[in-house]
């Protein structure tokens, strides 16, 4: 499950330019990151599915967070 995830990301990660945020310096991405693996990886085994779906809750985590791909 977190192997799956540690693959995801990077890809997810790779395809974009960086992550930015208005209000927030980059030091502050990985705590806030980490964060959000945890929660995905939660909602992942309340909900039964892996993979995509764990990936998805990610990124919209990192995006309420006020995370965005620039």
């Amino acid at each position: 499950m977190g192997g799956l995830l540690g693959l995801l990301v990077p890809l997810f990660l790779a395809g974009c330019t960086s992550l930015t945020h208005p209000t927030k310096p980059a030091s502050a991405f990985p705590d806030e990151a980490a964060t959000c693996k945890r929660e995905a990886a939660q909602a992942a085994i309340a909900a039964g599915q892996f993979g995509l779906y764990e990936d998805t809750v990610y990124r919209t985590c990192l995006r309420h967070k006020g995370w965005e791909l620039r």
